[in-house]
């Protein structure tokens, strides 16, 4: 699973504790920066709506987020960006994670990848998050 985190995540990508194969990432309690004053369950709660509702159309296939192992990281740079704005954290959040695609041959955003629907619908999950 790639976990490549945007430049503005360094302090975090050290905390990280995820295994190969699986889709969740386990977040050290104790984090700082961005996450400060925030629950994990709360993260996990972010996950979990990303993962059911946010997909990439491949054809005529709709292939979720948490399908694609490509949820949890959303989240967090999410998270990391919740304090600009639920718009700017999607956009930014979308333009961080780099998918993978044949075999890692080629690496494109995930805001690429995914139609302006799916955009908007992420801004409204995140819309909950800013209040």
């Amino acid at each position: 699973m790639d976990l490549s985190l945007s430049k503005d995540l360094p302090q975090v990508k050290n905390r990280l504790d995820a295994s190969e194969g699986s889709n969740s990432i386990k977040l050290n309690s104790d984090l700082g920066g961005p996450f400060m004053g925030m629950q994990d369950e709360d993260l996990r709660e972010l996950e979990r709506n990303i993962a059911d509702r946010i997909y990439i159309r491949v054809e005529k296939w709709n292939l979720y987020l948490g399908d694609a192992g490509l949820s949890d990281i959303l989240a967090i740079e999410c998270k990391a960006h919740l304090d600009k704005g639920p718009s700017v954290a999607a956009k930014k959040a979308l333009e961080a994670v780099q998918v993978k695609l044949g075999g890692g041959n080629i690496q494109l955003p995930l805001i690429q990848l995914i139609s302006s629907g799916q955009v908007f619908d992420l801004e409204e999950i995140l819309g909950t998050y800013c209040r």
